[in-house]
């Protein structure tokens, strides 16, 4: 399994590499959702919140 740190600091190697051992894998999708993760999260999170102050409402 690669790192995703690796991945991050040096995607052409890591792009090499698995070149080399003949994985035809997307590395420039991996960093794509990456970048794409903290706006995931975060929506999540508001969800969550939105869903904890509707239960509170109805609760009351």
């Amino acid at each position: 399994m690669l790192s995703i740190d690796l991945i991050r600091k040096d995607p052409d190697y890591v792009k090499n590499a698995l070149r080399l051992r003949g994985e035809e894998n997307s590395l420039e999708e991996i960093l794509d959702l990456d970048v794409r993760r903290p706006q995931g999260i975060a929506e999540g999170d508001d969800l969550r919140s939105q869903r904890n102050s509707v239960r509170k409402r109805l609760v009351s």
